[in-house]
């Protein structure tokens, strides 16, 4: 039984979740921010401090923090006490965009210059190598004591065994984490090789690369808020399914999206020869191969043929197919939560379902 909040309001879903899901994302970044700047104020020395600090500065919706977070409060539990999670997945995924970055030689990240390009590669690698470790030493915080992490103050207690416990299964999620994050690239990257693939294995891929950290988002939350074994299982295939539908609709984006709004080139995963869904169903499926092929993967693509491959994939309904996908793995997401107790948490993360797989933007 969840002892916690009764929900405010029944669910009945936003018209547009976009200004009260942003509102509450802002408002629980913040002190996940001033912790991570926090610990890597010690980073030394303090040319080797600003490249750490550069993407963290630079922010991000801090989507997976905030899902640890009220996935703890949906169980019942403090939200202060998932915040060593929080904290941890953010640095985790920060650490993932800086490597990234330097494989694919993406140029931008959060609208700055990629760590590699603003330093060198070796200030990238070693960047990337301290932020999966400062993501690890937030979640060591608590293995002795129980953090009661403040924005300006680290007071702590005497843990109980439960806690001590929970710390280690969290430990072991994130170790998991990682260990999936590296394969899922290394996956992406002998992809992008193969002229042909499956989508089970661009499934698998996206899995490893993104769903997996929302995964263990959701359920490091609901461990630190001592939720049963079923809320837990419920909140991380929550996750699970959000990543992947998320995923899903980025690369849309990346192929539809006006480029101001999006941020990023679109195309440009065409010329990076990045396996998505999309292209995996149109040369399944009727889409003009020789279109798609001169530019998948060539970086000296022309815009005209960028243009040609992307107006292949869409003709074959591939984008139509792949919206269809995201939005029915948003919905079955919704549907884990039905383990949950009505509260305020858990009806803010059927919002947030909503908002990270938002029709309206593509």
């Amino acid at each position: 039984m969840v002892i916690g909040k009764i929900h405010e309001r029944p669910y009945t879903g936003l018209d547009d979740p976009k200004i009260a899901i942003e509102t509450i994302l802002k408002e629980r970044a913040g002190d996940i921010d001033v912790i991570m700047l926090e610990m890597t104020s010690c980073i030394e020395p303090p040319e080797y401090r600003e490249a750490v600090e550069h993407l963290v500065i630079a922010g991000g919706k801090r989507a997976r923090a905030v899902i640890s977070l009220l996935s703890c409060e949906a169980v019942g539990g403090e939200p202060k006490f998932a915040l060593p999670a929080a904290v941890s997945c953010e640095f985790m995924h920060t650490g993932s965009l800086v490597h990234d970055d330097l494989v694919d030689s993406n140029m931008t990240r959060r609208g700055r210059e990629s760590v590699h390009m603003k330093w060198d590669l070796p200030t990238a690698v070693l960047t990337g190598d301290i932020l999966l470790a400062m993501g690890t030493r937030a979640m060591l915080n608590i293995l002795s004591h129980v953090a009661t992490f403040t924005p300006d103050n680290f007071n702590v207690k005497m843990t109980s065994k439960n806690a001590f416990d929970n710390s280690l299964d969290i430990l072991s999620m994130f170790t998991d984490a990682w260990i999936a994050l590296c394969q899922g690239k290394e996956t992406d990257t002998l992809l992008k090789k193969k002229k042909i693939t499956s989508e089970e294995d661009v499934f698998k891929m996206m899995y490893q690369k993104t769903g997996v950290l929302y995964e263990i988002s959701a359920k490091s939350g609901a461990t630190a808020g001592n939720g049963s074994t079923e809320e837990v299982k419920g909140l991380g295939d929550y996750g699970k399914l959000m990543g992947l539908a998320f995923q899903i609709k980025d690369d849309i984006l990346g192929l539809v999206a006006d480029e101001a709004e999006f941020g990023k080139h679109v195309g440009a995963d065409i010329r990076e020869g990045k396996k998505t869904i999309m292209v995996v169903h149109a040369l399944n499926n009727g889409g003009d191969k020789d279109a798609i092929f001169e530019a998948l993967g060539n970086e000296d693509a022309t815009p005209n043929q960028i243009i040609s491959a992307i107006e292949s994939i869409k003709k074959s309904g591939s984008i139509d197919y792949a919206k269809k996908m995201a939005v029915s793995l948003g919905e079955r997401a919704k549907k884990s939560l039905d383990i949950l107790s009505p509260s305020d948490a858990r009806n803010n993360l059927l919002d947030l379902a909503d908002y990270l797989v938002d029709k309206r933007e593509w």
